[in-house]
């Protein structure tokens, strides 16, 4: 069953990441937000990756946050099975 929440965890980590990169981008192309291009970057729309600076940050704190939840886990975890 471990096994199941893990890849299920992944799964729910990896469309959040693609929600919020077409949900900014949404919002970029409404002119909600302002856009910033980035030339040098891919685009890739299957996975929410946009070529944008507002996309990019917002996607890499959600990465910062999915780490921080994982080591916070991890070490609570540890601190369990030490006790």
């Amino acid at each position: 069953m471990t096994l199941f929440f893990k890849v299920a965890t992944i799964l729910i980590y990896a469309l959040a990441f693609k929600i919020l990169g077409v949900s900014i981008h949404s919002l970029q192309v409404s002119q909600v937000i302002q856009t910033n291009t980035i030339s040098a970057f891919p685009f890739a729309e299957t996975i929410g990756l946009y070529p944008t600076m507002e996309t990019l940050v917002a996607q890499a704190v959600l990465i910062l946050l999915i780490a921080l939840a994982a080591i916070w886990v991890k070490k609570s975890n540890s601190l369990r099975t030490a006790e």
